[in-house]
């Protein structure tokens, strides 16, 4: 530490406290970030922080079950729930929750692409979701089964505005 006569006392202590804040921060990696920006400037550390890819599309993370072809934006879903419990039926932004009881069939019209259906058991069991294409070309079939591996349980149906069909 140099201390310089001209500022006194404080200037030492500061100098010497700088250095070891500077030592303390250098040994705790996320730190360390700041202080690369400070020394190499401002854009050169966010270059380091950007990311080098974007999040893949639906498309790209799977293939979809079924594909559709929406007649002028509109598809159909007829849901056939082939368990013995009560599933409750939910189109984001189309319409409140509704109970399809056990071994019970319905029909939705009209619905607007792109669309996300859920599909949640009252019992909290696990959901089978089979969506499979039917007669007319924007007309869906979707079979709900009872599932016994966690990793095969689906809670939503989504259709995209090509009429591709996923399920989540």
């Amino acid at each position: 530490i140099q201390a310089d006569t001209r500022l006194g006392t404080r200037a030492v202590a500061r100098t010497g406290l700088h250095t070891a804040l500077a030592a303390a921060l250098a040994s705790f990696a996320p730190l360390a970030i700041a202080l690369t920006s400070l020394s190499l400037g401002a854009s050169a550390a966010q270059a380091q922080l950007a990311p080098t890819s974007t999040a893949p599309s639906p498309e790209e993370r799977q293939r979809p079950e079924a594909q559709l072809t929406p007649q002028a934006g509109a598809i159909t879903i007829t849901i056939i729930n082939r368990i013995n419990s009560t599933v409750i039926v939910e189109v984001i932004d189309e319409t409140g929750p509704r109970r399809l009881e056990g071994d019970r069939t319905t029909r939705l019209t009209n619905l607007p692409t792109p669309v996300t259906v859920t599909l949640n058991r009252v019992d909290g069991g696990l959901l089978r979701v089979l969506p499979r294409q039917q007669g007319a070309a924007n007309a869906l079939e979707v079979f709900l089964d009872a599932e016994l591996d966690l990793g095969l349980d689906r809670s939503a149906l989504t259709i995209e505005t090509d009429g591709s069909v996923f399920l989540n």
